[in-house]
Order: C-alpha cells, then structure tokens, then sequence
C-alpha cells in the first residue's frame, strides 16, 4: 500500500505486515501515485515533477522536472495497460 501523509514524503507501507517498507522524500507536497500493472513501476508526482520509481527496490529510475506547474489531483497519473507507457495530466496546459 501507499500512501501520505499529505506532506512531501509518500510512505510505502506493506499490506501484510503493516511494516513501513520506505520513505520516498521530495521537494513538494506529494499529490498522485500510480503503479504499474505489472507492479513493477511506481510513479509520483510532486510540484512540477514526476518521478518513477523501481516499486522492489525503491530505488528512483527517473525524474522528468517542469513538466507542469503543479498537481492539484491524484488522478493526473495513468498508466497504459501494458506498462509500457504512463500520462500525466496537468491543469495548466
């Protein structure tokens, strides 16, 4: 499971054991995630910038940054069916 704490760190907490698994930090309020079908991916975004994530290891695979300038939804975050590729809406065009 993950969830915030409606601050700039998105917990990632196991649904079996209720442990916290990690702590993902960024710069702003985090306001959408979305995970990969596959469970592979995890992608969040935060401010103008939107990070991917190795759901496993929680290591950050990329960061693409301006991309708006802000996320006011947790529902601007899609991924494809396949995994193959995710969209991101913005408020500001």
């Amino acid at each position: 499971a993950y969830t915030s704490p409606h601050d700039r760190t998105l917990i990632v907490t196991s649904i079996a054991t209720g442990e916290q698994l990690t702590a993902l930090e960024h710069t702003q309020k985090v306001t959408a995630v979305c995970l990969s079908p596959d469970g592979g991916f995890l992608v969040t975004a935060a401010g103008g910038n939107v990070r991917v994530w190795n759901s496993k290891t929680f290591e950050m695979l990329h960061r693409f940054k301006g991309v708006g300038r802000s996320f006011w939804s947790s529902s601007v975050l899609a991924f494809h069916p396949s995994g193959r590729f995710f969209a991101v809406c913005l408020p500001d065009k």
